[in-house]
């Protein structure tokens, strides 16, 4: 319990490795992913075309920035 309080604690502060955006925004996309897989099953498929489309763009993101 001492190790997520202080993980939870370490998050909010500017000096961690874990950031808190991409900590919440791992949780959102979880929770909608639930939310998704158990209440609106027809958005499955757009919810798999989104999160494809987001991972590819940051994929060329990356790749573009590296090129500059």
């Amino acid at each position: 319990m001492k190790q997520f309080v202080r993980f939870f604690r370490d998050i909010h502060t500017a000096r961690s490795a874990v950031s808190s955006k991409r900590f919440y925004g791992g949780v959102g996309f979880v929770c909608s992913v639930v939310f998704v897989a158990i209440w609106q099953h027809e958005l499955v498929d757009e919810l798999l075309y989104t999160s494809a489309g987001l991972i590819g763009f940051d994929t060329l993101r990356k790749i573009i920035r590296r090129a500059e």
